[in-house]
Parts: structure tokens; C-alpha cells; sequence
């Protein structure tokens, strides 16, 4: 399935949701801490709530939640991701944004 959808986004690269995509792409390293740190703090928020538990409740009962839950999370940070792959571009003097 993934391989499918690869080919297709090549096909398609001029394409909406294949450019939406290509900002991720561009700095996926900041993409990949800031979820880290929006997820860590999701969870505190959690653990104040309700408190620590092994129960089901911070858990997911199928994979397509998990699948949801991602595809917020990313068309939410989508906004902070795009603005620091902007910034990336536009300042090609800092030498510490490469790393991201």
C-alpha cells in the first residue's frame, strides 16, 4: 500500500496534497522533535487528568484511531513546520539550520 501511494505521489507531484506533503519532507528533523514534544506534552496532560493508569484510556483500541490521531497531530503542526521550512530557505547564513 505504501509503495502505491509513493508512486502515486510522484505521478502527482505538482499536485495539492503532494506539495502540503514535500514541507514535511524539507525539515523533517524539526518536524520529527517538535512532535516529540507536543506527544510528552499531551501525555503530562493526560497523567494530570486522570492520573497514571493501565488501563485503556490512553490507549487505542484499533489502528485506524492511531492512524487519526497522527494525521491530526500532523495537519496540525503543519503550520509551525511550514514556517521553519521558510525560515530554512530564506536564511542560508545560519549554518545550524542545515541540521534541521
Amino acid at each position: 500500500m505504501g509503495l502505491l501511494l509513493l508512486v502515486w505521489l510522484e505521478r502527482t507531484q505538482r499536485g495539492w496534497l503532494a506539495q502540503r506533503l514535500a514541507v514535511f519532507g524539507s525539515v523533517p528533523m524539526f518536524f520529527y522533535l517538535l512532535h516529540l514534544y507536543v506527544l510528552q506534552g499531551l501525555y503530562q496532560a493526560c497523567v494530570r487528568q486522570w492520573g497514571l493508569n493501565q488501563g485503556r484510556v490512553f490507549g487505542f483500541d484499533h489502528v485506524w484511531q492511531l492512524w487519526l490521531v497522527a494525521a491530526v497531530l500532523a495537519c496540525l503542526l503543519w503550520p509551525a513546520v511550514r514556517w521553519f521550512a521558510a525560515l530554512k530557505a530564506r536564511r542560508r547564513d545560519w549554518r545550524w539550520l542545515k541540521y534541521f
